[in-house]
């Protein structure tokens, strides 16, 4: 891999990672305790990797709808 595509390929990824840390903060800002109780058993990026207790994300869905 030549310098060129390195750069190439870690300039998006890391204007991606910062973009979702302030996605985030919006979120936060918006949505207030519901997001953050939504976001404690959900992973930022990998689905498959778990967090927290599947409860805290069916009271959040619970109350939404």
């Amino acid at each position: 891999m030549t310098i060129v595509l390195l750069v190439f390929a870690s300039a998006p990824t890391a204007y991606i990672l910062i973009a979702i840390q302030l996605e985030q903060q919006d979120l936060l800002h918006f949505h207030g305790d519901s997001y953050r109780k939504y976001r404690k058993p959900v992973p930022m990026l990998v689905r498959f990797v778990k967090r927290g207790s599947r409860q805290c994300l069916d009271h959040v869905t619970d109350s939404a709808g």
